[in-house]
């Protein structure tokens, strides 16, 4: 079997890059805001702790809940790009469900800060969004309607955000053997 060498990613242009960096300096500040405590976390909070203008922040977010969704997203894309990796011998349910509550927990320092500020009603559209998607590429998905499917995806949104609002305190091995007891 012969090597295919992909062709090398392109390194991205300075304006790019000048692009990702005040993403991520917005997305610093926000973060830096809620450890001190701020409260009520602003855009001009934001753009002076960032040190950018407001219309670098509204280039790429709408409000401060886009900064929460964005970064609560990022952590949900980590959990999928897990799953996209693993072996397909190795993508049973249990194993799709530890590696969810992995990537938040490895998170946890971050997650805690987002997690009083995420609405359970947005929380739980995504994280049945992500499940979805999970279950129609890996996991045969062979509900005989979607209802069953929304039952069982939104009573783990459900757990999964109880457990988030409890501090993550199990850990995810525990969590795990609890979906299970409460599937069969």
């Amino acid at each position: 079997m012969s090597h295919i060498e992909q062709p090398a990613t392109p390194e991205p242009s300075r304006k790019q890059k000048q692009i990702d960096n005040s993403r991520q300096w917005i997305v610093e500040a926000y973060y830096q805001l809620l450890e001190s405590g701020s409260g009520n976390v602003t855009v001009t909070d934001i753009c002076k702790r960032a040190g950018v203008g407001r219309q670098t922040f509204y280039r790429h977010f709408e409000n401060t809940e886009a900064v929460l969704h964005f970064e609560t997203e990022r952590v949900f894309r980590l959990f999928l790009d897990i799953v996209y990796d693993l072996d397909p011998e190795q993508r049973s349910h249990r194993e799709i469900h530890r590696q969810a509550f992995l990537a938040f927990r490895n998170n946890a320092e971050r997650v805690r800060l987002l997690q009083p500020l995420i609405s359970p009603e947005w929380f739980a559209a995504r994280f049945i969004h992500y499940r979805m998607e999970i279950e129609k590429h890996f996991m045969a998905f062979h509900s005989e309607d979607d209802y069953d499917f929304l039952y069982r995806a939104g009573g783990m949104a459900a757990v999964f955000m109880s457990w988030l609002k409890r501090g993550m305190q199990e850990e995810p091995e525990e969590m795990v053997e609890q979906l299970d007891g409460i599937a069969h």
